[in-house]
């Protein structure tokens, strides 16, 4: 049984496949991943959809209540960089008082293998700052943690959108609640292209419906094939 983890989650397909992925290593109830509900700037007016479909996913998932950050919008103003360090900083005082040695922070860059020589070198150069960053942070936190050390995970860091389409596939993840994006937005047509391609019915656009939930059936971990 691996060590319990706080799962930040923003709603999306990368932390829907974090909780699929966690959820399959407890082995007890007790061990069940927490979800911590945070938003980065530039996704604070998609926070109502993002809200419901972490919520949803929490439930299905049954990793109990989500936790809401309410810093989302101390963000607002700052650098990318510096709302992820203080993103982190959160969500790793969180772990602490809960006495959880990980948190999986389950963003996701690129594969640094396709593109360009210049796309290939951008997405390295993110991938290193965001891996060098969740170290830095996790050395910082592991000085208030206790025994138990703290760490930050980041398992979907250098993953491109086919490979965690293929994941979500191999998984049976519940897809109905993640958010892809808004109906006709670059980012979710990308994500419904990918999905296609690995042979995964897109999720219909919007939050999902809430009376889903009623019916939410406990995710069991399965391969096909």
């Amino acid at each position: 049984m691996a060590d319990p983890a706080l799962i930040i989650t923003d709603g999306g397909l990368p932390s829907l496949l974090a909780l699929c992925v966690e959820t399959a290593r407890q082995a007890t109830p007790d061990g069940q991943p927490a979800a911590w509900f945070a938003l980065t700037p530039g996704q604070s007016d998609e926070r109502p959809w993002r809200a419901k479909a972490a919520r949803h996913a929490a439930e299905v998932m049954r990793t109990g209540e989500l936790i809401e950050w309410t810093g989302s919008d101390s963000l607002i103003g700052l650098t990318l960089t510096r709302a992820w360090t203080s993103l982190l900083l959160s969500a790793g005082a969180v772990a602490i008082e809960a006495r959880i040695s990980r948190v999986v922070w389950p963003i996701q860059i690129g594969s640094p293998i396709s593109g360009s020589e210049a796309e290939r070198d951008a997405t390295l150069s993110a991938i290193v700052a965001v891996t060098d960053r969740a170290v830095a942070v996790s050395r910082l936190l592991a000085l208030d943690a206790g025994d138990e050390g703290l760490r930050i995970e980041t398992p979907w860091v250098d993953q491109s959108l086919d490979q965690l389409a293929d994941l979500a596939g191999d998984l049976d993840a519940p897809l109905n609640g993640c958010w892809l994006g808004r109906p006709g937005t670059p980012e979710r047509d990308h994500w419904e292209r990918a999905l296609l391609n690995a042979g995964v019915e897109p999720p219909a656009s919007g939050a999902p419906n809430p009376a889903t939930l009623t019916a939410a059936r406990v995710w069991t971990t399965t391969r096909r094939g």
